[in-house]
């Protein structure tokens, strides 16, 4: 293997501290560091970036330029090889190198300069390219130069190169189906066909040996076929439904009977608008109801955003077993072993209900646990408890039934914790809720599918379909406790492990009985076993140094009754996030909350003081991530993964993954570093109980998390103001986008550089707020902001047009099932920018659009409309366009857009994706 430069010294350095770090952390940033690190085409924040990489068959010549900072010199390098292919010296902002390769052409080229870098696939790169690893190249390849759609003729050209001789077929990617086929003649092929149905988004050109090629349909329909075996949602109609999932991810343990940390468990929430030019937000006395049911999904590998998904017909309608078939997916509603006769899930979660509560519903399998109305028994009959429960698609008949299940709820008005300090009801809230689905992440195939579809139906009274929408149920079960609390002869016994286990955590305590053999532990599957095995190491553990008596008697898993602990870890560590009815720490029905610490503080605090606590053992554990303008060449992925992700789903599932994430954030950027999320409200529980002994100057899991507004800190003219106040003192700001437009309006961290641990920072971290921002959310949880219209626009949720948290959108990945729903919208992925998705008509001139925002596209206001408002208000202008009309990050096109220069439309321009509007695109600057 070839590494680049700064990775061989990240090897060294790695291999330097060998003896001292923990081996799951060791080959975890070894395996990581030689995996290189893509950014986004969206929302990037480095310095440096390619524009375009293609090879150019006829002259044997790669050409590849980009955008940086002027003066400084940019290196080309094969991803694959590390092999140098030319450098040049970045003038007027940009730079360009062409070289003439003879043998290998690089599949992925990276641009490397000062303290930056960015990676892009070479365009027209032959099959055989150089992907990297052992395995030799392709002899035979095929490209495609061009897909495009002919509405008029309702024809489908497609043409490109390849091998003389060779037979191509083109397909397509979304449904396999076969289109047409050709022989490669003079290294040619072109294939047209006619298409009376769904059109592609999408071709593949494919030879017999499996070489292929893809590109996107040029001028396809905005319903052109984007996956799965129905057509999509249809983008036109009276209505439109928006949906999204809560939190961007959930989780959830599929073995319960040791310990489980939460349950499967997922939300979605609705709105319906009636389209109009002034839409109308409907509710149930509207006579509308909503549904949900499975449909099918890619499965994508997230660690490879670049190839096509590994499946399309991925259907997620139950979280039953099918173990006769080999598919294991939870053990929730299995009953228990002796002496009960009651479910486990039942036995685990009952202690978390107020007595009797939880028996009062029936558990059955794929029936999720009660949620309670919060708004009931807070504001409309205090103290009156009523739940519900959500149903999965399959249930009563798995894998042989999809049915559609009913959204239970429609909050008016929600209550957040209203009885405590930090809480507040958030009025006109108007949003319909499927609370407490209990989906997995095991597909009906027995394949692991993170982010499963489910389609949100808008139905009137007689059940006809106005309005449909697919929509993510995010969850994975990826909290990798064997890393460190099993040996590697233990997680070795599960066949299809990748893990890398050094039980170091068992090291300094001989005297307990860990286990060392998983063959001997209860579980339905190797992987179980392995699970479980961990599990009771923890448990022993715990037991060793608390006094407590949690582990099982006997090395299978069970007490000397044939029971099995069944342990919640938030029956003693409080845990926001399992306070369904928002009653607080409690000691109620045998839990000991008020007397311990948070399960947050128990994670994130213990596990983070550990190499303060015994360096020379724990030194290299959980290392401190830097602020982002300190990464230059550290391999991010790794450190991640040696830290959030040892615990979080993100090694393999990649939760942090939309905008965000796609453009190098990492958690730390906005939580802080792991002591410093863990320093909670709960630190002095032990000594002094729950309610006095809790700090409530200190953050509040669940309820303390960065807003909007702290990165988002305001507009052009916003900013030029806190510029002149001095108020952009010790924040980092962000210079350039990933197309190398220039930036300054975002921060790259939610809190100060003097408060980053690296720089001498504490552990009670202050988050920054810019409530005056124009894009600050009008509630302190960005999942349940929007309501205000001050701050929102028609009192609709935040997520409904920018996605759920952790997953705003796009997902650079184009295969993402969480770009499905914006792409249904409106036909292209991101941020739900066209009008036409809720309103009807010409809007005239106007800004009253989500945050002050004009109409988009080619529109009355951009064909000359917007000249009065521009001569009365110039800075309503400068706003987004620049101080001097020059553009920025805030003007950029969602999508390729042409727009009339003139009242007639004789004149046009065309506006790329990513490109900031100016002034001068049209005519004179006049700002």
């Amino acid at each position: 293997m070839k590494l680049l430069p700064h990775r061989r010294a990240f090897y060294l350095v790695i291999l330097l501290l060998g003896l001292v770090m923990p081996g799951s952390v060791l080959a975890e940033a070894a395996s990581l560091a030689a995996t290189p690190y893509s950014h986004s085409d969206d929302d990037d924040e480095y310095a440096l970036s390619i524009k375009e990489a293609e090879w150019k068959e006829d002259k044997s010549q790669l050409k590849v330029e980009g955008k940086g900072i002027s003066g400084q010199k940019v290196m080309l390098l094969s991803v694959a090889s590390g092999q140098v292919l030319g450098e040049a010296t970045i003038k007027s902002g940009k730079w360009k190198i062409k070289v003439t390769l003879k043998d290998v052409v690089p599949c992925r080229v990276r641009a490397e300069s000062p303290g930056a870098y960015d990676e892009e696939e070479v365009k027209n790169a032959p099959r055989n390219c150089d992907l990297g690893g052992d395995d030799p190249p392709s002899s035979s390849f095929v490209s495609i130069k061009e897909a495009k759609w002919k509405e008029d003729k309702s024809q489908l050209k497609a043409e490109g190169k390849g091998e003389s001789g060779q037979k191509v077929t083109l397909l397509s990617v979304a449904s396999g189906q076969k289109l047409g086929e050709a022989s490669i003649e003079s290294g040619k092929w072109k294939i047209k066909v006619t298409l009376e149905g769904v059109v592609p988004c999408q071709v593949r050109a494919q030879l017999a040996d499996g070489s292929f090629d893809e590109e996107d349909v040029e001028k396809a329909p905005r319903n052109c076929d984007a996956g799965g075996s129905n057509p999509p949602p249809p983008v036109t109609g009276s209505y439109t439904v928006l949906a999204a999932n809560d939190l961007g991810m959930h989780c959830a343990d599929q073995d319960f009977r040791m310990f489980s940390i939460l349950p499967p468990y997922n939300v979605l929430n609705a709105q319906v608008l009636r389209k109009g030019q002034e839409p109308e937000l409907l509710e149930p006395k509207d006579g509308i109801h909503l549904t949900y049911r499975a449909v099918p999904s890619n499965i994508v590998d997230a660690n490879q955003p670049h190839l096509p998904p590994i499946a399309t017909d991925s259907v997620t309608s139950t979280n039953q077993n099918d173990l006769p078939k080999g598919i294991f997916k939870s053990n929730f509603w299995d009953i228990a072993s002796a002496p009960t006769g009651l479910a486990i899930g039942f036995l685990a979660y009952e202690k978390l209900y107020p007595p009797g509560v939880l028996a009062a519903f029936p558990f059955e399998p794929d029936l999720g646990l009660p949620a309670p109305n919060v708004e009931e028994f807070y504001l409309r009959n205090p103290g009156n408890l009523i739940a519900e429960q959500a149903e999965m698609p399959g249930k009563g008949a798995p894998y042989a039934v999809n049915q559609a299940k009913p959204f239970h709820g429609f909050v008016e008005d929600y209550p957040f914790f209203v009885n405590f300090p930090f809480g507040y009801t958030v009025r006109d809230f108007q949003r319909f809720a499927a609370e407490g689905i209990p989906t997995g992440y095991i597909d009906d195939e027995g394949r692991t599918n993170a982010y499963p579809l489910m389609r949100v139906e808008a139905k009137d009274g007689s059940g006809r379909v106005l309005a449909s929408i697919d929509v993510v149920t995010p969850v994975a079960s990826e909290a990798d406790c064997a890393i460190c609390h099993a040996s590697q002869s233990v997680c070795d016994y599960d066949q299809t492990n990748t893990l890398v286990c050094d039980d170091i955590a068992n090291f300094k305590y001989s005297s307990v009985d860990f286990l060392t053999d998983a063959s001997m532990v209860l579980g339905d599957t190797p992987e179980q076993q392995v699970i479980n095995a961990a599990k009771i190491n923890i448990m022993r553990l715990h037991d060793y140094k608390n006094g407590t008596n949690l582990a099982p008697l006997n090395d299978d898993g069970t007490n000397a009754d044939g029971s099995t602990p069944n342990v919640v870890c938030a029956n003693c560590h409080y845990s926001a996030a399992l306070d369904l009815a928002h009653l607080g720490p409690n000691d109620d029905n045998g839990k000991k909350q008020t007397q311990h610490i948070s399960m947050s503080r128990a994670m994130h605090s213990v596990h983070g003081n550990l190499p303060n606590a015994d360096p020379a053992l724990y030194g290299d554990l959980f290392p401190v991530m830097p602020p982002p303008d300190q990464r230059g060449s550290l391999d991010v992925e790794a450190l991640l993964g040696a830290t959030c992700y040892a615990c979080h789903p993100g090694k393999r599932s990649k939760c942090l993954r939309g905008a965000m994430g796609g453009a190098g954030v990492v958690c730390q950027d906005c939580h802080g570093q792991m002591t410093q999320v863990g320093d909670d409200f709960s630190e002095n529980f032990a000594s002094m109980p729950f309610p006095a002994g809790a700090n409530m100057a200190k953050r509040v899991p669940w309820a303390s998390e960065p807003k909007c507004q702290s990165c988002h800190i305001g507009d052009v003219m916003q900013l030029a103001k806190l510029k002149r106040d001095g108020r952009l003192q010790d924040v980092l700001v962000n210079a350039v986008d990933s197309k190398g437009n220039p930036d300054g309006l975002r921060l790259r961290m939610t809190y100060r550089l003097s408060d980053h641990i690296a720089n001498g920072g504490g552990a009670n971290l202050a988050l920054l707020d810019f409530p005056n921002s124009r894009f600050a959310s009008d509630e302190a949880l960005y999942r349940l902001s929007g309501a205000n219209d001050d701050k929102g626009h028609g009192e609709l949720a935040c997520s409904s047009c920018h996605g759920s948290t952790h997953a705003i959108w796009p997902n650079k990945n184009p295969f993402s099932n969480d770009n499905k729903a914006a792409i249904d919208l409106q036909g292209h992925a991101g941020t739900i920018t066209e009008c036409s998705v809720c309103h009807t008509g010409d809007l005239g001139n106007t800004l009253d659009g989500p945050h002050g925002m004009h109409p988009v596209g080619n529109t009355r206001f951009s064909a000359g409309g917007h000249e009065q408002l521009a001569e009365r208000d110039k800075d309503a202008c400068r706003a987004c366009h620049g101080q001097n009309g020059e553009g920025s990050v805030l003007s950029r096109a969602a999508v390729d857009r042409v727009l009339d220069k003139d009242d007639d439309g004789e004149k046009t321009v065309f506006v790329a994706k990513g490109e900031p509007v100016t002034c001068t695109l049209c005519h004179k600057n006049k700002l």
